[in-house]
């Protein structure tokens, strides 16, 4: 019996295996006949009525059949009525009240308790783990009402967090469609702060757009990141979670979400006007004006041409998603497309792309469950050189003289004078004509991502403890060709077809993931115990090649091949792969929803490091106390309903700055030999273009990962009433172990390109983040919310790569350089990443008598200056100023950030805003030594030249002399007159939005069965207010005239049915 009983033990498995095998590869097979069968449209209206604990009516709560998109809004009494079974789980929510779940029945009379704060929101933490809000441990920040971030013109889900977190910085860095975003979380730690996105489970996955997302988590602190060990960096993890169709619907729902928007750019820079600039030319030059011809100087003495008006546009934007919902008993299926085409503001550039999305959740009985979440995208941008040294559109758009026409009477490019007066084509400048380089040249990107998860999910296999198993695959293929034309006029010259070039490359990668969890979550009594642990492996290779090439006497597109260039110019490319592989454990305990504690330990293997040294193991701890619940907190109940303080310690890895290929053929190179490299191997002749093979960078065997601990306190407070919450938290992060290029000891005679790489330094980051949010009605109709945070962090490098003789830590010379400005960074033990060292200046001389006053030993320390001549300080006191005089002068990191948004409903009206800025930061504007150094050649100028010393201005003038030499290097020294303030305070966004649907339901049948209609309009970047001079300070520091942001004006509509 035994042997009998075990045999059909092993046959059940091996079906159980087989069945599940099939269904985990072919959900939508094995279930379609399954939904048809149960896709039945209801037609049960049941009604009732929504009250608060005074028994006054809710207007607007919001009734759904659970997990639903389709729902119906209560009416001025209260009222409902929805198309739903009897005994559907339904779902009512409303601003300020807590969320509550009853079953349908005709008559129902529900009664909602106020719960202004949302402190059950339940948030995701990874690997299938969920916790409440008000029950967290760790620093764990949420995305606030995403519907209404998401009237927003937003394509990037990292531009949808600006302002939303403290502690999380993001930064739009330009205003090139598709959106230039970067983000630290609490500071930066080394050179490669990577973040780590969870995407419905899967790290690293493609989130669908930006309209499908349902919820962002954001794991601040290491404790609550380091079940994702290495993969979380030190950079954090945000965990996003995508619409879905849950249970409850029964039937088709259809969704649309749709926007249209126009954008122009704002605080653009113009050029001097005809009039202006040969004044400007007469001030510092009087022979260049009479060197033309008369009829040559009435030509450009006349206005033709804003150049800056010329090249922007007023850019139309659209984004539509349309969404399939379609659930029974057993499925669950969301099907969604979306369609985005942002013009830029430059003429030409445009952002596109298709995104198709599918997820679905089929319950094979009780206890067994197989998902499918599937993605495809499809993009192509076209973007433009805004911030080219010769060939940037903006500047040339500055420098280009505004007497010429912008095209030809023959329809070409204009040069900037008629030939019959173009005698001498340098008067104005070797400048392109700007439109020429947005319409002239091509230069786009396409990309298509493929990505498949699906999930195997056991419940109760004892009770509370359930099984998933996940797997991830993801094909990504990027395309790029840059091709310029030659047969556009620059400056009167024709170009030769040699000029004509082509560059173009393609990368192809391939990635899977598998990931094995078990999740046990149980009570025993006043007693929770939560255990997780999962097993993870993945393993990604790609590849990439480029070529070049040059001469093309014939530019049809049909000819724009590399085979058809007189000669090919160069190649590159490389193959990589990396795999990792991980344990995670985590455990967790509460007590009378007073006590928490949390423990978790992550081990990783990096297949990137050598054997010896690639794992890591990445504990962490949580704690927290909420007093509020203890016993002798019940008189105090009243006043303050909520009182938790917690503590944190964790760590996490990084090794974002090692090459996936470090320890194989990555150490190699091959191809053309050049000059300096036929040098350094003591070889002779001419060059060897060919496949040969030599060590391009010197290996390191002991390298390891960067680490990262982070320890925090903080407090979460609610009072009156739950209408206010706060919260304080306090953190210092230490990242040791930085992965570095060795500079000491290492000679430069052995014959590689790339010094080792090594573990040293550390940096500190320690911070304050607060947090404030209001939320009240008055009287029934009249809600209203209000919510701040505000952020101070210190950043602070306390050991740098090597130390000298002396034991000196070394300083990081990392860069940093535009035309003859160069070394602007420097990192020093005891200061901040990345500061600017600059020779400091000290206004501007007025008069001979001060020139001659500042001195040294009797000599002048300035002898080139003149009166409108910057006055540079001499750091070291040797009488002259140099390179030695440098200082350092603060950093890019803004020191404060901090954030504003509220609004308020009246009935079905609702208005809601943004604001949102930074403080302490600073911006090397390095631009200015184009567009106001006169020293710059015959080029046109910034209108704001006119402001310099002695034509605009002289005691209160911030732009020193016209000068044709600057033989004083006004504007060739590294100098902090580039430096400025980029604090600033803006409105972000300010949102209309109106409710429909009670009057669409009043002439017609539209919302008897859920169905709804709201409309918006927004603004976007309304105003700023700063004492940066240039474009737009928020530019990440460096300012080399780029892509302005823009002001935007979007209209939208969201409809159910």
């Amino acid at each position: 019996m035994e042997k009998s009983n075990f045999l059909l033990s092993a046959k059940s498995l091996k079906k159980m295996a087989l069945f599940a095998m099939i269904a985990f590869f072919a959900p939508s097979v094995a279930f379609a006949d399954t939904a048809s069968v149960n896709a039945v449209q209801q037609d049960n209206i049941v009604k009732g009525t929504i009250v608060d604990t005074t028994g006054e009516p809710v207007i607007g709560a919001t009734i759904k059949v659970v997990g639903t998109g389709t729902g119906v809004a209560t009416d001025v009494e209260g009222n409902f009525s929805l198309a739903v079974d009897n005994g559907a789980k339904l779902e009512i929510s409303a601003i300020g009240y807590k969320t509550v779940q009853a079953t349908a029945q005709n008559g129902m009379n529900v009664t909602l308790e106020e719960d202004a704060l949302l402190l059950d929101e339940v948030v995701a933490l990874g690997f299938g783990v969920q916790a409440r809000k008000q029950d967290l441990s760790g620093s764990v920040g949420t995305l606030a009402m995403p519907e209404k971030v998401q009237m927003r013109s937003l394509t990037s889900s990292t531009g949808m967090l600006q302002g939303q977190v403290p502690g999380v910085t993001v930064t739009e860095n330009s205003g090139a469609p598709g959106g230039d975003f970067s983000m630290t979380i609490r500071g930066k730690g080394s050179g490669s702060d990577g973040i780590l996105w969870v995407v419905d489970g899967v790290p690293n996955a493609q989130i669908p757009a930006a309209s499908e997302i349902e919820s962002m988590t954001i794991l601040k602190d290491a404790a609550s990141a380091a079940v994702y060990g290495a993969s979380a960096a030190n950079g954090g993890v945000i965990i996003v979670t995508t619409k879905s169709a849950k249970k409850g619907l029964k039937g088709v729902a259809l969704e649309y979400d749709g926007q249209l928007s126009v954008a122009n750019a704002i605080n653009t820079i113009h050029g001097l006007s005809a009039a202006d600039q040969i004044e400007m030319r007469n001030r510092d030059d009087e022979g260049w004006f009479k060197a033309f011809s008369a009829g040559a100087q009435d030509y450009i003495s006349q206005q033709r041409t804003d150049w800056t008006d010329a090249i922007f546009r007023s850019a139309i934007r659209q984004r539509h998603t349309v969404a399939l919902n379609y659930s029974n008993e057993v499925m669950r299926n969301r099907v969604s497309f979306t369609y985005s085409n942002r013009q830029g503001t430059l003429k030409n550039t445009f952002d596109k792309f298709v995104n198709a999305h599918y997820k679905g959740d089929f319950d094979i009985n009780k206890w067994i469950n197989i998902s499918e979440d599937a993605n495809w995208r499809h993009s192509r941008d076209r973007g433009a050189n805004t911030s080219g040294v010769t060939d940037g559109v903006l500047i040339n758009a500055i420098y280009a003289p505004q007497c010429a026409p912008t095209y030809n009477e023959d329809g070409t490019f204009s040069s900037w004078l008629p030939m019959e007066y173009n005698s001498n084509t340098t008067q104005f400048g070797d400048i392109y004509n700007p439109l020429r380089l947005l319409e002239g040249d091509d230069n786009w990107n396409t990309w298509q991502e493929f990505q498949t998860n699906t999930a195997l999910t056991i419940h109760n296999i004892i009770p509370g403890l359930k099984f998933t198993s996940r797997y991830t695959y993801v094909l990504a293929h990027n395309y790029y060709k840059n091709f310029h034309h030659y047969r556009y006029e620059r400056t009167g010259r024709q170009e030769s077809p040699s000029n004509a070039g082509l560059g173009e490359g393609a990368s192809t990668s391939y990635r899977w993931q598998t990931e094995n969890t078990l999740n046990y979550d149980n009570n025993f009594g006043l007693h929770n115990v939560s255990l997780m642990l999962s097993t993870t492996a993945s393993k990604t290779t790609g590849r990439w090649s480029s070529i070049s090439g040059s001469g093309y006497s014939d530019e049809s597109t049909a000819l724009q091949y590399i085979d058809f260039a007189d000669s090919k110019v160069a190649n590159d490319g490389y193959n990589g792969m990396d795999t990792n592989v991980a344990v995670v454990a985590r455990a967790g305990y509460s007590y009378a929803d007073r006590y928490f504690l949390t423990a978790s330990v992550r081990k990783d293997w990096a297949g990137r490091l050598v054997y010896e040294h690639n794992s890591g193991t990445f504990p962490a701890f949580t704690a927290a106390w909420k007093l509020s619940s203890e016993k002798f907190w019940e008189p105090l109940k009243d006043k303050i309903q909520l009182f938790k303080i917690r503590g944190s310690w964790g760590r996490v890895g990084n090794m974002g700055s090692v090459g996936v290929n470090y320890s194989a053929v990555n150490l190699y190179r091959g191809g053309d030999y050049t000059k300096r490299e036929r040098a350094q191997y003591g070889m002779e002749g001419a060059p060897l273009w060919g496949t040969t093979v030599y060590n391009g960078r010197a290996f390191n065997p002991l390298l390891t990962w960067e680490t990262s601990e982070q320890w925090g306190i903080g407090l979460d407070l609610a009072t009156f009433n739950n209408r206010l919450s706060l919260s304080f938290d306090y953190f210092n992060k230490r990242t040791f172990d930085l992965i570095q290029s060795q500079t000491l000891n290492f000679p430069n005679y052995i014959g590689v390109d790339t010094r080792p790489s090594i573990n040293s330094g550390e940096v500190v980051n320690k911070g304050i983040e607060v947090t404030a949010a209001w939320n009240d009605k008055i009287g029934r109709d009249f809600h209203y919310y209000l919510r701040g945070n505000l952020a101070w962090l210190h950043n602070e490098v306390t050991k740098t790569s090597e130390q000298d003789n002396e034991g000196n830590w070394i300083d990081w010379v990392q860069g940093g350089s535009f035309r003859n400005l160069y070394d602007v960074y420097r990192t020093t033990a005891g200061g901040p990443f990345d500061q600017f060292y600059l020779i400091k200046t000290d206004g501007i001389f007025q008069t001979q008598a001060e020139i001659d006053a500042y001195t040294k030993d009797g000599n002048k320390i300035q002898p080139n200056a003149q009166p409108g001549d910057l006055k540079f300080i001499d750091f070291n006191n040797d009488g002259q100023i140099t390179d030695a005089d440098r200082q350092f002068c603060g950093n890019a990191t803004p020191k404060w950030t901090y954030a504003l948004s509220g609004g308020f409903d009246y009935k079905k009206f609702a208005v809601d805003f943004m604001f949102q800025g930074v403080g302490g930061a600073q911006v090397f504007y390095c631009g200015k030594t184009m567009i106001f150094n006169d020293n710059e050649g015959n080029f046109n100028r910034a209108e704001g030249i006119k402001d310099s010393w002695g034509w605009g201005k002289t005691t209160d003038a911030t732009i020193p002399r016209l000068s044709r030499s600057d033989a004083n290097g006004n504007f060739s020294r590294t100098s902090d007159y580039y430096l400025e303030s980029g604090s600033y305070l803006r409105l972000k966004s300010l949102s209309i939005s109106y409710d429909f649907t009670d009057l669409l339901r009043k002439v017609s049948h539209f919302g008897d069965r859920g169905s709804t209609l709201s409309a918006y309009i927004t603004g976007e970047n309304l105003f700023t207010i700063t004492p940066y001079s240039g474009m737009d300070p928020e530019c990440g520091g460096w300012d080399s005239i780029k892509f302005p942001v823009s002001r935007t004006i979007s209209f939208g509509v969201r409809i159910t049915y």
